[in-house]
């Protein structure tokens, strides 16, 4: 008998993670990087992410930002184009505007996961939705896969 399948994770990034890893390297949000490049698990975000965490980072801790754009080469990041107008528009129907570009570039990129830090737009109105995409902290996807 062969050995289980070994399940491929395909993780799409909230700018809230990769905000918090540039300010902290002994994090979750960091570790959850670090582990990715180990072992092998595919990171993706769009272009728009990368404008929030550049404008967040710049307007609130300037000092962070090229550590930031280091993730960008070190880590296993792909780069997909941002969503279209349409799905952002599905999704605006059960996030808030800012938001809805975040779950649409889930879906788009057939993450299996959305891994964020915002409990008050995606954990807890999202639980009851019926999505395609998995939605958990760095920490508790670092529990549910890692330990």
């Amino acid at each position: 008998m062969g050995s289980p399948k070994k399940r491929s994770h395909r993780l799409f990034i909230d700018s809230s993670v990769l905000f918090a890893a540039a300010l902290s390297p002994s994090g979750g949000s960091f570790r959850l990087l670090r582990e990715a490049r180990e072992r092998n698990i595919k990171l993706f975000i769009t272009p728009y992410v990368i404008g929030e965490v550049d404008e967040g980072l710049r307007n609130r801790y300037p000092e962070a930002l090229e550590i930031f754009r280091s993730f960008l080469i070190h880590f296993p990041i792909h780069l997909m184009r941002n969503p279209s107008a349409s799905r952002v528009y599905e999704c605006a129907n059960i996030l808030p505007w800012e938001d809805a570009p975040i779950l649409a570039g889930a879906i788009t990129t057939k993450a299996n996961h959305l891994i964020t830090l915002d409990k008050k737009h995606f954990l807890i109105p999202l639980k009851k939705q019926k999505l395609t995409v998995e939605i958990l902290t760095p920490g508790d996807f670092i529990k549910k896969y890692f330990v």
